[in-house]
């Protein structure tokens, strides 16, 4: 039987810290110093629109996702849960005093007492909420790049297999622009 190493107050921390401080945080130098003492350097965000992967991609993403709504707050909702090297939390978010606008999940993976990886799992009931807060995702910044140089045809194209030139940055598979978020089958 193989034992994990990571200690499960380290992995709740994270949870509760990854939500406030990256999440929960509008101020741009506090959400960077986070993300560094939180997450490994090639960690990856799993969300709808895609896998966004290092810390300057992450914090990109964090910080362009909370200027759309600047006044949600993040709570969770129970405490989080432990298993291993991996940790969950449920959360919502809406306006302070409010009854949050959508819900979700956050499963994260730890390694040397870093978050590895973290899926984001949106509630059906607020997920289409969300969707109109998410940063322009690379499907649609693409899409519209490939309709433009087909004439308006939106033809199907089959996603490459390749990973980031860099681990600081993401990639959309349909054309491979640095920085752009990496859409993932089922995100819909």
């Amino acid at each position: 039987m193989i034992q994990s190493n990571e200690s499960a107050e380290r992995i709740r921390e994270l949870l509760d810290r990854n939500l406030q401080e990256v999440f929960g945080e509008g101020d741009n130098d506090r959400r960077h110093a986070a993300i560094a003492e939180l997450w490994a350097k090639d960690g990856v965000l799993y969300v709808p629109p895609g896998a966004i992967i290092g810390h300057d991609a992450i914090d990109k993403f964090a910080g362009d996702l909370r200027a759309t709504h600047p006044h949600y707050v993040y709570a969770p909702h129970g405490s989080p849960q432990v298993l291993h090297n991996a940790g969950r939390l449920a959360w919502g978010s809406g306006p302070r005093g409010e009854p949050p606008e959508y819900t979700g999940w956050d499963v994260i993976t730890v390694r040397d007492g870093k978050i590895t990886a973290l899926y984001v799992f949106l509630d059906e009931n607020g997920a289409t909420r969300l969707r109109r807060h998410l940063p322009l995702a690379c499907s649609e910044q693409s899409n519209r790049r490939h309709r433009s140089s087909t004439g308006g045809k939106a033809e199907p194209r089959a996603a490459p297999h390749a990973q980031p030139a860099s681990r600081s940055e993401t990639v959309c598979p349909r054309d491979e622009a640095p920085g752009e978020i990496r859409p993932q089958a089922g995100a819909d």
